[in-house]
Formats: structure tokens, sequence, C-alpha cells
């Protein structure tokens, strides 16, 4: 049951999460017939809960979760899972779009983070703990997501600028899960319409796909994301450019995002909505540029 756990994990990692449900599935039923006990059970469920969550089996995801809170919350042996399995339903909430859930559950994740990371329930301040780490980058990263999506910029940016901070410290600047954080830092800069925040944005995604590019599988899913975040902040320069009246740099970036465009499209299979609005607006400059 163990070896499929790891295993289940690892999928995930790869980007392969209906491989990791199966295999998730198949952890909990060993559990159950080697009788084990619903603390080690609760952490098949969270695990399988994260596979469901990534394939928007919403329903299934939060019974998985809802479960394992309830087993760890009565139990000492495992306040990192119970601090994990907590964080994780915040961020189902999340891609459930109920924001305001999400925060008051991620807020509740981070307190039982820190307070471990602490060693004292007192002691919850972030400017007192000696060595922040990857669980905390976690919970940092998903309150960031939630308060971007409520509109709390200035907050959203705090906590994403320490997720990415922490991660990069522990992994480096080119792991996977540090490019990650990268991403949605550069989304919540590019949206935030300044100059200096839409070119640091665009550093920022030009690293994470170039970087992700030797890190991750062609078809995995961040990758393609990445791609298409980039993509579209680089048509969003394009038209800030355009709108300058400097059609010559707009068109430059214009004809990166339309190469991008052409790579996910090739690895998808089609071509999507964001493909036509990014051509509609390379003609626009074209057209102003009389051509």
């Amino acid at each position: 049951a163990v070896l499929y756990n790891y295993l289940a994990l690892l999928n995930i990692s790869m980007g392969q999460y209906a491989d990791s449900e199966q295999i998730a599935r198949r952890a909990l039923s060993l559990g159950r017939q080697a009788k084990l006990n619903e603390t080690i059970l609760a952490r098949h469920r969270v695990v399988l809960a994260n596979a469901l969550r990534q394939q928007g089996i919403y329903p299934e995801a939060q019974s998985n979760l809802e479960k394992a809170i309830a087993t760890l919350k009565t139990s000492n042996h495992d306040k990192e899972l119970f601090a994990t399995a907590t964080n994780n339903l915040g961020a189902l909430y999340f891609w459930m779009g109920n924001y305001q859930q999400a925060i008051t559950i991620l807020k509740r994740g981070l307190a039982l983070r820190l307070a471990i990371a602490a060693g004292d329930k007192e002691n919850l301040e972030k400017e007192n703990l000696e060595n922040e780490n990857l669980d905390i980058a976690n919970s940092y990263l998903d309150l960031g997501c939630t308060e971007f999506k409520l509109g709390q910029n200035a907050k959203a940016k705090e906590h994403l600028s320490l997720a990415l901070a922490i991660r990069k410290n522990k992994l480096g600047d080119n792991h996977p899960e540090t490019l990650n954080a990268m991403a949605n830092l550069a989304a919540l800069l590019d949206a935030s319409g300044a100059a200096a925040d839409s070119q640091k944005s665009l550093n920022l995604l030009q690293q994470v796909v170039k970087s992700g590019g030797k890190k991750l599988d062609a078809h995995h899913p961040d990758l393609i994301r990445y791609q298409q975040e980039y993509a579209e902040a680089l048509t969003n320069q394009a038209s800030r450019l355009s709108t300058k009246g400097q059609q010559q740099q707009a068109l430059e970036a214009i004809q990166q995002a339309i190469k991008l465009r052409e790579t996910t499209s090739k690895t998808l299979g089609h071509k999507d909505v964001s493909y036509a609005i990014t051509l509609a607006n390379a003609a626009t400059i074209l057209k102003r540029l009389g051509k």
C-alpha cells in the first residue's frame, strides 16, 4: 500500500493524473485489506483526492479530504498530514470557484503549518520562523492565488513572492515547483497593468518556458499552461506597445506569441480561441504598419 501510494505521487508529479488515480485507489484498497488504521488510510485518501482534483472530479475529492481531516483532527500522530489535508481542502474550494470558503480554510492550513514549524502554537508569526519549509511555501502559493482571485493583489503578491523565495532557496531556480511559483507570480504581475510589472512578468515567463522545456515532457499539462500564459502575456504586451504607436516592437512580441500558440496547438492536436485572438491582434498590428 505504501509503495502504491508513492507511485501515485510520482505519477501526479509527471502530470499523469488518471494513472495516479487508479494507483491511489489500489493503495487505499490494499490498506483496507490489510486492516490498517484510519490514520494511515487518511494518507492514501489525501493522495487520491489530489489525483481526483487534478482531473476536475471535485465531489469525490472533497469527500476523501473531509474523511481524512475528520480522522486526523483527533490524532496527535500526524500533524503535518492534518495540515496538508486542510490546505488541500482549501485549494479544492479554490478550484471549485468558492474563493471565500477557500481563503478561510487556507488560512487555517497555513496557521497549522506555521505552528508546526515554530514548534509553538502561540508563536505563529512568520518573522520568528528560522526554517520556512516547502509545506509553508505551498500554503503561501495557494493562499496567494486565492487572494488574487478575490482582488487582494497586495497580499497576493506578498504570499506568491514568499512561496517563490522559499522554493528557490530549497529547490533551486529550475525545479518544476519553483517554475510553478514563478508562473503564478507572473500572472499576478501581468494583470497589474504597470509597465515594470509587465516586463518582470514576461521575464519570469520566459524563464519558466525555457526551463520547463528542459525539465518537463512536451505533453505535461504544466508546460502547456506555461506556454499559453507566456503567449497571453506577449499578446498583452504587443497590444500595449501598439496602442503607444510602437508597432515594430509590438509585431516582434506578437510573432513570439504566435510561435508559442503554434507549439501548444501542435502538442494538443487542435487550435483554440486564444490562438485566433492572437492572430487577430497580429492582423491589427500589421494593418497599422501598412502590411
